[in-house]
C-alpha cells in the first residue's frame, strides 16, 4: 500500500469483542484489529460497561488495526473515512451539557426491565407490537429504560438517548443523530411513520426529544475532531447501522426480497421487504418472536428473527466430547449428510429456553448420528422463522448465508437439504467489512444521493473479492 493512501475503518461493536477492520477505498482488505467488549457482568445474568471503557475498545481495536495495516501508529492523518456498525438496543444517555451520565451501557441481552414489561397491561403490550414491530420483551431500549426509571429514579427530561454506534461516533466527534434501522429496535419508534412512539415515551418519562433526529445510514455526520488520535483526526464520520443488516449487505444479500442466514452462536434470520407492514402482521409476527424493522438501505424494510441454533450445536458438540478440533473433524468425516433414518431426536436450545434434550428411539445410535439429528433440530429453527417470513412477504427471491458455522461441512449439507439454492458467502467480518463499505460512501468527495448505497456497497464487496482472489 502506498504511504498516502488512505485507509477506511469498518467498526463492528458486538456482543463479545469489537472489531475495526481496515481497508483501501477499493475494498482491499489490509488488516483487521480487535479488542474485547469488557463487559461486567452481573449475578442475574446481566451485563454492562462504562461508556468510557466502550469507547477505550472501540479505540484500541481501530488501533491495532491501522498499526497492522502500516507497520506502526502515524502521528499525522491516515484514516479517510470511518463507518460503524454495532449491537442494537443498548446505548448511552447523555446530560443536556451532551456528557454521558453515569448510566452504565446496559447489555442487549440483559434480564433487567422483565418484570417491568411483564406488568405491562394487555391493551398496551398489544399496541407496542403493533406500532413498534418488536416482541414484549426485555430485549428492547424500552425495558431498560423502564428499569431505569423504577430502580434508579433516573428522570429522563431533557437527556438524550444514543446506540451504541451512534454514541461511538458521537465520541470521535460527530453530531448527535439517530440512525433508523438501530432506532427501529428501541421500541420508541412507530414504524408506521418512523416518528416518535408517544404511548412508549410516557411511559419511561420522556419526551420526544430523548430521540435524535433520524439520519441515513451512509450519511456523512461530522468529522474526527481533536481529541481523538492523531491518526485518525478529520476522518468522515458516519453510522452505518445495525449489524445484522450492514452484515448481510457484505454477505451480497442487496436485493430487495433477499433473505440472509448468519449463521453463528446466535442464528440471526434477515429478510428484506419492500412491502408495507401492516400493524396487525407486526402483531401476529412478534407472536413467532419476528420483530419488523427499518433497513438501512432506503425505502426497505427487515424482518428479523433469532434462534440459538449455534448453541444447541456446541451444547452438543461438547456433550459427545468432541469440542476439540481433532475430535470435531472425526465426527464431521464420520456424519452421514443424505437421506438416512435418525434414530435419535434432538429439541431445545430455544430463546426461552436454552435446556437442550436428547431423545433415543432405537439402539443403534452412535455419535455421528446425533450430531446429524442436531443439526436437523437447528435447520429447524430456522423454518419456523422462515415460514413466518413467508406468511407475511411470500418466499424470497433468493437466501444467502454467511457465518462461522459455515466452515462445517456437514452443517453446509444439511442446510443446502432443507433450503435448496441457498448460497454461501465465504467472507470473515462481515460487519466490519460492510462498515467499512459505507465508510467508504460518506467520505467520498462526490457524495452521492441516498439511492447510490447499494451500488457503491456492491462495488466495495467487489473489489474486496478480487483482492482476495489476488492474494
Amino acid at each position: 500500500m502506498a504511504a498516502h493512501e488512505p485507509l477506511l475503518l469498518g467498526i463492528d461493536v458486538g456482543t463479545t469483542d469489537t472489531k475495526a477492520v481496515a481497508t483501501t477505498r477499493t475494498g482491499r482488505l489490509l488488516a483487521i484489529g480487535t479488542a474485547a467488549t469488557a463487559w461486567q457482568t452481573r449475578d442475574d445474568g446481566g451485563a454492562q460497561i462504562a461508556p468510557e471503557a466502550l469507547v477505550a475498545g472501540v479505540m484500541a481495536a481501530c488501533a491495532d488495526a491501522v498499526a497492522r495495516a502500516l507497520g506502526h501508529l502515524p502521528s499525522t492523518p491516515v484514516v479517510a473515512g470511518v463507518g460503524i456498525t454495532s449491537i442494537a438496543e443498548a446505548g448511552v444517555l447523555l446530560d443536556p451539557a451532551g456528557r454521558p451520565t453515569s448510566t452504565p451501557i446496559i447489555a442487549w441481552f440483559d434480564p433487567r426491565g422483565a418484570a417491568q414489561v411483564r406488568a405491562l397491561e394487555p391493551d398496551f403490550r398489544d399496541e407496542f407490537t403493533a406500532r413498534t414491530g418488536l416482541p414484549v420483551s426485555p430485549v428492547a431500549t424500552f425495558a431498560k429504560l423502564l428499569w431505569l426509571r423504577a430502580h434508579t429514579q433516573v428522570d429522563l427530561t431533557g437527556l438524550r438517548w444514543l446506540n451504541v454506534a451512534e454514541y461511538v461516533a458521537y465520541a470521535c466527534g460527530a453530531e448527535p443523530t439517530m440512525e433508523p434501522s438501530l432506532a427501529s429496535r428501541t421500541g420508541l419508534i412507530d414504524q408506521d411513520d418512523l416518528s416518535a412512539f408517544p404511548e412508549a415515551l410516557e411511559r419511561i418519562g420522556a419526551q420526544p426529544d430523548l430521540l435524535p433526529a433520524l439520519v441515513a445510514a451512509g450519511t456523512r455526520i461530522g468529522t474526527a475532531h481533536a481529541e481523538v488520535p492523531a491518526w485518525l483526526v478529520g476522518a468522515s464520520l458516519t453510522v452505518a447501522g445495525h449489524d445484522h443488516a450492514v452484515a448481510s449487505l457484505a454477505a451480497g444479500a442487496t436485493g430487495p426480497n433477499d433473505l440472509f442466514d448468519s449463521c453463528g452462536t446466535a442464528e440471526a434470520m434477515l429478510r428484506v421487504t419492500e412491502a408495507r407492514i401492516s400493524r396487525a402482521e407486526r402483531s401476529t409476527l412478534s407472536r413467532s418472536n419476528v420483530s419488523q424493522g427499518t433497513h438501512l438501505l432506503p425505502g426497505r424494510r427487515l424482518l428479523l428473527g433469532g434462534t440459538r441454533g449455534g448453541l444447541l450445536l456446541k451444547r452438543i458438540l461438547a456433550m459427545l466430547g468432541a469440542a476439540d478440533p481433532e475430535a470435531r473433524a472425526a465426527l464431521e468425516a464420520a456424519c452421514p449428510t443424505g437421506e438416512v433414518h435418525l434414530p435419535v431426536h434432538v429439541d431445545g436450545g430455544r430463546l426461552d429456553e436454552q435446556a437442550v434434550w436428547v431423545r433415543i428411539d432405537g439402539d443403534d445410535v452412535a455419535p455421528p448420528l446425533v450430531w446429524r439429528a442436531a443439526l436437523e433440530a437447528a435447520a429447524d429453527q430456522a423454518q419456523v422463522l422462515v415460514d413466518a417470513f413467508e406468511g407475511v412477504v411470500g418466499p424470497a427471491a433468493r437466501m444467502v448465508a454467511a457465518g462461522g458455522w459455515l466452515r462445517s461441512a456437514s452443517y453446509r449439507a444439511v442446510k443446502q437439504r432443507r433450503f435448496p439454492g441457498v448460497t454461501f458467502a465465504d467472507i470473515d467480518q462481515a460487519g466490519g467489512l460492510g462498515a467499512a463499505a459505507v465508510a467508504g460512501f460518506a467520505a467520498a468527495d462526490d457524495h452521492a444521493s441516498m439511492a447510490a448505497l447499494p451500488a457503491a456497497i456492491d462495488a466495495f464487496m467487489a473489489g474486496y473479492a478480487e483482492a482476495a482472489a489476488s492474494s
